[in-house]
């Protein structure tokens, strides 16, 4: 059996996009983009998001395009006492996931969440097919996963994990790239999919060589040392890279 794994972009920064297309392209590697559609060619915590024109090459190169709400704000309160956060508190010693639960647990709601993952397609569907969503801040609810899953076939939250055949489609977990992430750390993720034969999505936010301090921001350099990894990995037949939207046609 082989492992899946998936490469995810969410918010579609300028820098970010820019720099991951090229590199891609040298691995020869598909990836899902999540876009914000209304900071399109704007700013989300005053870094700039890709506008039309880049989000059109991403297309052109062969790259998925995933729905990620209209406003980027959170479609539903985030329960920051969940037993995901509370695990990710004490398995990685980061008090860094607590806080950030109680951040977006107040953040400024979605105006009307229903008609912004609806709008959202609409408005995506002129670059490309939309089959994947992903929820702004990684906040949803039963209604929302409901509704979600009238127009979409599938929706990755931010909780963290691997999938297996099991795991529901809209409800899929991630391994997320912060500040503080090792190239070791995600080679470890990926060896962990292969032994238990497991689809593993990486979410990246930020690349960025002068931008360390965004506390989802990744070096240029860790991402070509992983991908090497990756690519040897393939060779090895070990694995499969697929989008979201390949694995899940």
């Amino acid at each position: 059996m082989t492992a899946l794994i998936s490469l995810e972009f969410d918010d579609c920064f300028e820098e970010t996009v820019l720099s991951a297309l090229d590199i891609l392209k040298k691995y020869k590697i598909k990836a899902t983009f999540a876009v914000p559609v209304e900071k399109m060619g704007k700013e989300i915590d005053k870094i700039k998001v890709a506008d039309e024109k880049l989000i059109r090459r991403m297309v052109r190169e062969g790259h998925e395009i995933a729905g990620h709400a209209m406003s980027h704000n959170p479609l539903a309160k985030k329960n920051v006492l969940s037993w995901t956060n509370i695990k990710n508190f004490f398995s990685l010693k980061k008090i860094s996931y607590l806080r950030k639960g109680f951040k977006k647990s107040y953040s400024i709601l979605a105006r009307n969440p229903y008609e912004e993952i609806k709008k959202s397609k609409e408005v995506l569907s002129n670059f490309s097919q939309v089959v994947s969503f992903t929820y702004p801040g990684g906040a949803y609810n039963e209604s929302i996963k409901k509704f979600v899953s009238k127009g979409y076939k599938s929706a990755r939250t931010t909780d963290r994990g691997l999938n297996s055949p099991e795991t529901d489609k809209f409800e899929l977990k991630t391994m997320l790239w912060d500040k503080n992430t090792t190239v070791k750390e995600a080679n470890n993720w990926v060896d962990k999919a292969i032994s238990k034969n497991r689809w593993l999505i990486e979410t990246f936010h930020l690349l960025s060589e002068k931008n360390r301090d965004y506390e989802y921001s990744s070096s240029i350099k860790k991402l070509i040392e992983h991908l090497k990894y990756l690519s040897k990995k393939s060779l090895e037949k070990k694995i499969l890279i697929k989008t979201r939207g390949e694995i899940l046609r």
